[in-house]
């Protein structure tokens, strides 16, 4: 393979030749100058062996020249190695004379004259590393502790470089801090084992990797404060803006308190943060001008002002390719702070693009990857399985912190509490992650102030967490969150709005559970359901199952939430009550495609949840493109500028009146009911009788049928005089008295002014024409 490699028998001395002389190509550049397929870990290994050899043949050569130093007289061996032309001793004695120093030929001197340069790619088995740790985590294992080594190698390669581990080897490697300098860690599918806490003190914890550029100070801006949107501030004093040039990266936080949604009281100082780009500046003002709009809104908290903070020395750190990173389990939860420091396995500060791909972890403290006021963050295929706790702060696959335009990518979690947590973060979100049996809110923003989160095309599998969190109960509510296409398969709520929370959108859902598709509460507001190509199906039992619930959770109506619209068409499927609105704004319902079922659609009266409110704050208001598909039923519905209804018309209610109560029709005494189609009944029919004694005027409201009792004495029935053609009526004689009941009308009865009935059950039936008062015999007998 090394003939093969080098294309030469004596491959040595090509070795040397070519890869320990000033331009000397790059160990890729050597393999693919061969057969470019030749570049593999195979191959790479065996290059290895060879610089093996190299640096064997450099330490004979020091030995040498200590030797000499001591005064010993070098055997002819020696002498024929020093003096070989292309021997890797001679090489050494060279670069130790041109050196100009004399005695022990120290690492430091040697590897900067006389080890190879490759191009910014570095292979940690030519720098001692050994990854040869094997039998379980820091405390059960055995092996080399190989973090000394990394350590000095990071610190010895240029900056911009990339750093390759053996795939086939496990390393283990305590926590490591890397400042002002970008790599690539590409650990090219090996295996890591870590020690992020002892179990001696669980307050204290360090990253595994802690990655941070470096930055100057904080330069104190106006305690006028800056409103969101803003592109410039202004430093106090105004020469503060003499630190800062155009295109720097910059930091601009404040330590304003969040007060929690319920009681007003701080609940938190993390504050608002971000990072932005200088465009220009004016020291004579103190104006400093922003690329980048600012994402919030940042205030004086008493004394403490507002911060810019310039970014010495960004970074852009890479970490990729772990085959698996395990972590040893202090057993106990971790008591310290997780913003600055933690069991994290990889926490990055003030960075510019970092990623971290293609890692992942069985067993970890806090969060596998956690960014801090970083510009740009990503992770991309992270997978995490059984985190050692789940509890706050525990657990979590990924935290951004202050963060702008961030994401995390087909992140997969098992068991975990968080895939996707934000804190005063703006325009981040997850897409395409995978979230098994969770043991918390799979995606949330954290109720610290996030503004346009985003979640694309995510999924919950199984589990009695919660989905997706728009808000968080322990603080406040967040700005804006964009739930698209997400799939929730579990017994817990697909969504929450909640505790403040503004502008949440959850657009195309696939949601099926026990519990509730959809849930808004706390003063979470401007909630809007978007069902056109989605689904919500739910199999609960009444009163706890609902497609759309939004109603005060505590039941006090003190924290009753604020708009809700529900449109489609989409599909609610479940038998129980499948929208149910208790709210203090709107509620809209459109559009909206429903299975069979009553009780449907729901608001609160004031005791208990019924098909139709007794009053209330606000009435449901039913869009015209409204689709209802079987028997349902709609709890204060109101049309055309008419008010609700109060109570749910009865059975017996007349139509007319419920139409008009709805605004449907115009109020009066008479409401005729026409159809220019077919009328099909299915079901009995029943219309108006009278019983008539005595002289009776019919009109066209009267009841159609008469029936006449002339024994008390003859008298007459008056038929109306329209012009509406169609009007039935009958009358009969039902008494067995020889006094007749004579009918008559305006114009005539089939051409004569009256008719007589003088026997008992004696009867005629009438219809109206087109002439005024103008009837015909239709039926008699």
């Amino acid at each position: 393979m090394q003939k093969a490699i080098f294309g030469a028998k004596d491959y040595r001395s090509k070795w040397y030749s070519v890869v320990l002389t000033e331009g000397s190509h790059t160990l890729q550049e050597l393999i693919e100058d061969y057969d470019p397929d030749a570049y593999t870990p195979a191959v790479v290994n065996a290059v290895a062996t060879l610089r093996d050899e190299t640096r064997t043949a450099r330490d004979e050569a020091a030995q040498i020249l200590e030797d000499v130093t001591a005064g010993a007289v070098p055997d002819s061996a020696v002498a024929s190695k020093i003096t070989a032309e292309g021997s890797a001793s001679r090489a050494a004695v060279d670069a130790r004379v041109a050196a100009g120093t004399t005695g022990f030929l120290t690492q430091e001197v040697a590897e900067e004259t006389y080890a190879p340069r490759v191009g910014g790619v570095f292979f940690v088995g030519e720098h001692g590393l050994v990854g040869d740790w094997a039998g379980g985590d820091a405390n059960s294992g055995s092996g080399t502790n190989d973090t000394a080594a990394l350590t000095d190698l990071i610190a010895a390669v240029p900056d911009g470089s990339t750093i390759v581990f053996d795939a086939t080897k496990t390393y283990r490697l305590d926590p490591l801090s890397i400042t002002g300098k970008s790599l690539t860690l590409d650990f090219n599918g090996a295996r890591v084992v870590t020690k992020t806490m002892d179990s001696g003190d669980l307050s204290v914890a360090s990253p595994f990797i802690s990655w941070s550029s470096t930055v100057g100070p904080e330069v104190d801006l106006s305690s006028s404060g800056f409103a969101r949107g803003a592109t410039e501030v202004i430093t106090n004093p105004f020469s503060g803006s003499n630190g800062f040039s155009t295109d720097d990266l910059v930091i601009v936080r404040d330590r304003y308190p969040v007060a929690r949604w319920d009681t007003g009281a701080n609940a938190s100082w993390v504050g608002r943060g971000e990072v932005n780009i200088v465009q220009s500046i004016t020291p004579s003002t103190g104006t400093v001008r922003l690329r980048i709009p600012l994402s919030h809104q940042y205030q004086a908290n008493f004394s403490v002002v507002p911060t810019l903070q310039r970014i010495s020395t960004p970074v852009r750190p890479v970490v990729k390719n772990i085959g698996l990173i395990i972590d040893t389990n202090p057993d106990g939860m971790y008591t310290g702070d997780i913003e600055t420091s933690g069991g994290h396995l990889f926490y990055f500060y003030a960075c510019v693009d970092p990623r971290v791909e293609n890692v992942r972890a069985e067993g970890w403290e806090n969060h596998i990857v956690n960014f801090n006021k970083c510009l740009r963050p990503r992770t991309i295929d992270i997978e995490g399985r059984n985190p050692f706790q789940t509890g706050s702060g525990h657990g979590y696959i990924g935290r951004m912190t202050h963060c702008v335009d961030g994401e995390f990518t087909r992140s997969v979690a098992y068991g975990t509490r968080h895939v996707a947590n934000y804190v005063a973060s703006a325009r981040c979100g997850s897409r395409s992650c995978r979230s098994y049996r969770p043991a918390g809110v799979s995606y949330q923003t954290h109720g610290l102030r996030s503004r346009d989160i985003y979640s694309v095309d995510d999924t919950v599998v199984g589990g009695d967490s919660s989905g997706w969190s728009h808000g968080n109960t322990t603080y406040a509510g967040d700005y804006g969150y964009r739930i698209l296409r997400p799939r929730y398969y579990g017994t817990n709520n697909g969504v929450l709005a909640r505790c403040g929370s503004t502008g949440t959108r959850i657009i195309d859902p696939e949601i099926h559970t026990t519990a509730k598709g959809v849930e808004v509460s706390s003063l979470a507001s401007d909630v809007i359901v978007d069902l056109t190509q989605g689904t919500i199906e739910i199999f609960g039992e009444a009163g706890t199952s609902y497609a759309v619930h939004a109603a005060d959770v505590n039941g006090s109506g003190e924290y009753k939430p604020g708009s809700v619209t529900v449109h489609g068409p989409g599909d609610l499927v479940g038998t129980r009550a499948l929208v149910s609105l208790d709210v203090t704004g709107a509620a809209r319902i459109g559009g909206v495609e429903y299975d069979q079922g009553d009780d449907q659609l729901q608001r609160w009266d004031g005791t208990d949840w019924a098909e139709v409110e007794s009053g209330g704050a606000a009435g449901v208001t039913l869009d015209t493109d409204q689709t209802i598909t079987g028997a349902k039923s709609m709890a204060e519905v109101g049309f055309f500028g008419t008010s609700a209804l109060g109570t749910k018309p009865s059975a017996t209610d007349d139509l007319g009146t419920v139409l008009s109560s709805l605004g449907l029709r115009t109020a009066g005494g008479a409401y005729p009911i026409t159809t220019s189609g077919a009328v099909a009944l299915t079901g009995g029919f029943r219309t108006g009788l009278g019983n008539r004694s005595g002289t009776y005027n019919i009109t066209t409201n009267t009841a159609p049928f008469n029936m006449c009792d002339a024994s008390g004495g003859a008298f007459t029935i008056s038929l109306p005089n329209t012009g509406s053609a169609g009007y039935r009526f009958t009358i009969k004689k039902i008494d067995a008295s020889a006094n007749a009941v004579t009918v008559s009308a305006p114009i005539g009865i089939d051409g004569v002014p009256t008719l007589v009935l003088t026997d008992q059950w004696e009867w005629v039936e009438v219809v109206s024409t087109f002439t005024t008062g103008q009837y015909m015999i239709v039926g008699r007998g």
